[in-house]
């Protein structure tokens, strides 16, 4: 197993001069392969780094998962990596340690995958004439459950409203392949006065919801979210805004007052979601990430013809 020293970049020293200042903190979880670490015409010629990068020259891929981590000393972190045949050849040389802000006290809650609910898989629902209900073999609603409409077109119009995916219904008059919704609970049925377009979706209101007792979020709020492990499928690393927020439950879509995002997993580790108010002026964005440290490959690992795994030792 190889050995590669990586050397911190300016703005690791930046953030780690801050991290007290601000209260955040950060994990390294990824690397990334780049060019530009050896000269063009000469692969045994290694160039100067250049640790004012924000990103490494020529991504090459990334970010790939570190297999693991292990501290050698005390304050010396180690981290495993393997590298493919032929993905560290020619120029191909620099590689990266990707770091993740992950938390900001006063400004982030800390979720469990438990808090996280993403329920069951949305159905179909089709309509066959205006004033009927809603078609959906084996739906599995009973009178009063909640549920919320999407649509890949338009959703149906209708009296005394029409459906909007930003808001919750009432299932009533159910049969087995069928049923119908209102405003209220055993309320009377909305009438469809059009069948909508595209693909129409419902799904129980009590998925894609967020548990935290007290969380303090508002509706409108904007929210980022990382992870000490993996991101419930359907997030990604951008800003998303709270709905349906109650006192110790709440929900996120893409855009104010949107339909719900669709959650697929719970996710993995432990799962910090940032009320962007809160965050205080010149604190790093949670989820955001930065180049934290970078090297350029040995010649060994370059030349190498099988799958290589290698350890990377910080050099503080």
């Amino acid at each position: 197993m190889s050995d590669i020293v990586v050397s911190l970049t300016k703005k690791a020293r930046e953030m780690e001069a801050q991290a007290l200042l601000y209260g955040y903190g950060y994990l390294i979880n990824y690397f990334v392969i780049g060019s530009g670490g050896h000269d063009i015409g000469d692969p045994t010629l290694a160039l100067p780094l250049d640790l004012e990068a924000e990103v490494l020259p020529g991504q090459f891929f990334g970010p790939a998962p570190i297999a693991n981590k292990a501290l050698i000393s005390p304050t010396c972190p180690r981290w495993t990596c393997t590298i493919g045949i032929g993905e560290a050849v020619g120029n191909v040389s620099n590689l990266g340690l990707i770091a993740t802000v992950v938390y900001i006290p006063e400004a982030s809650i800390l979720l469990d995958p438990a808090a996280v609910n993403p329920g069951s898989t949305a159905q179909v629902v089709t309509i066959n004439a205006p004033a009927t209900g809603f078609n959906a073999n084996g739906h599995g609603f009973i009178s009063g459950d909640k549920v919320v409409f999407s649509s890949t077109g338009t959703l149906p119009l209708g009296t005394p409203t029409s459906i909007d995916a930003a808001a919750e219904y009432y299932v009533v008059n159910v049969f087995p392949n069928s049923f119908q919704v209102s405003q209220t609970i055993a309320g009377l049925p909305i009438i469809l006065t059009t069948v909508g377009s595209g693909i129409i979706k419902v799904r129980s209101a009590l998925d894609d919801v967020f548990t935290y007792v007290g969380h303090g979020f508002t509706n409108a709020d904007g929210v980022v979210f990382g992870t000490t492990g993996t991101l419930p499928s359907g997030l990604a690393a951008q800003v998303y805004y709270v709905i349906r927020a109650t006192p110790n439950t709440f929900k996120i879509s893409t855009v104010q007052g949107g339909a719900p995002v669709d959650l697929l997993t719970s996710g993995t580790g432990v799962l910090t979601v940032t009320d962007l108010n809160s965050v205080p002026v010149g604190a790093p964005v949670v989820g955001s990430q930065f180049l934290y440290a970078e090297a350029n490959f040995p010649l060994m690992v370059k030349l190498a013809s099988v799958i290589t795994s290698f350890t990377i030792t910080l050099q503080t």
